[in-house]
């Protein structure tokens, strides 16, 4: 209880209802002690030849983070979270040639140091973009980011889904949301729903945008690209991270904005559609022997989604956003 009274806790609410805990601790060896106690760390120190200050990040769903000057260990939070941990090293491993996926160094099992397995990362150059890096710089950056983010997603979904280990091959639990149903529900009847809830009539090239998303073939997705997963140093992306949500899916999993959170939106809806340009012909041209739409059908299947979410949503941000979010999918190019 002492440890928590000295932390200073935050929750951030991303548009589509996910409330997230940011726990920062600031308070010297004790945010160690938050994951390992005192003969637990020196035996982690020893084992794992750790010397010197290290940092430590409270902030993921399913984990807490030890990171050295070089390397990031992974631990679980509970036994539950113990699988999202093997699926994450389960996709490190397929993806260990992949240019910006990190790169796993060791699986580790230990009762000296964690009662749980973790896992030993090389840490990836950089810091997360999020936050005042929506706003800072210029436009022509974050649209930059972006066809370097469409190139880097390109890359781990041309990888081959035959051989994955079995964990990267069952379903991950997504919450059932409008996006699951736009991916599985009958086009016509779905886009006559959408219609109907935002009293519009349908528009040409709807239905067809939302069938061809549905038509993608399955590849491996991360399954929760947004700001704080992506790595920059001086406007380069270098690397994602945060792998514990991947598995077999749909492409546009890893192309859904609305995990990127408010600061995201309030900085650049008014030019998704530009953006989701950016995203997906770079992305497209990376993989030049997929049978992939242009990046209009993509806008316009999100447009769908993001209208339709302002519209049955009660919180104050959704509806604040509905005027924008109905004049963007009326102006979405079909």
């Amino acid at each position: 209880m002492r440890l928590l009274g000295l932390a200073r806790y935050e929750r951030e609410r991303s548009w589509a209802g996910a409330t997230k805990p940011l726990i920062h601790l600031d308070i010297g060896n004790l945010t160690v002690r938050a994951i390992l106690t005192s003969r637990q760390e020196d035996a982690f120190r020893a084992v794992c030849v750790v010397r010197g200050a290290v940092e430590t990040n409270f902030d993921g769903w399913s984990k807490r983070v030890i990171l050295t000057s070089d390397r990031v260990f992974l631990f679980p939070r509970d036994h539950l979270k113990v699988s999202s941990l093997e699926r994450e090293a389960a996709v490190l491993e397929a993806l260990d040639d992949c240019v910006h996926a990190p790169r796993l160094i060791a699986r580790r099992q230990d009762d000296r140091i964690s009662p749980y397995p973790f896992l030993e990362l090389a840490r990836v150059a950089g810091s997360p973009f999020y936050g005042e890096a929506y706003h800072a710089g210029e436009f022509s950056i974050v649209v930059d980011l972006m066809a370097q983010l469409g190139r880097a997603i390109a890359e781990w979904h041309e990888r081959s889904t035959q051989d994955l280990a079995p964990v990267l091959l069952e379903a991950f639990p997504r919450p059932q949301g409008l996006l699951e149903r736009s991916l599985q529900n009958d086009p016509s009847r779905l886009v006559a729903e959408v219609a109907d809830v935002l009293g519009v009539p349908v528009r040409q090239g709807w239905i067809e945008a939302v069938a061809a998303i549905q038509s993608l073939s399955p590849v491996l997705t991360h399954g929760d690209v947004h700001g704080e997963q992506l790595m920059t140093d001086e406007d380069v992306l270098t690397g994602i991270i945060d792998w514990e949500t991947a598995a077999i899916d749909n492409p546009v999993r890893d192309f859904n904005f609305g995990e990127w959170g408010r600061g995201w939106y309030r900085a650049h809806e008014h030019d998704f559609a530009l953006l989701r340009e950016s995203l997906w012909t770079s992305y497209a041209e990376g993989r030049p022997l997929a049978s992939l739409p242009d990046w209009r059908p993509v806008h316009l299947f999100f447009s769908l989604i993001g209208a339709w979410q302002c519209a049955t949503s009660t919180r104050e941000f959704d509806i604040e956003r509905r005027p924008l979010a109905l004049a963007s999918l009326l102006a979405a190019p079909t």
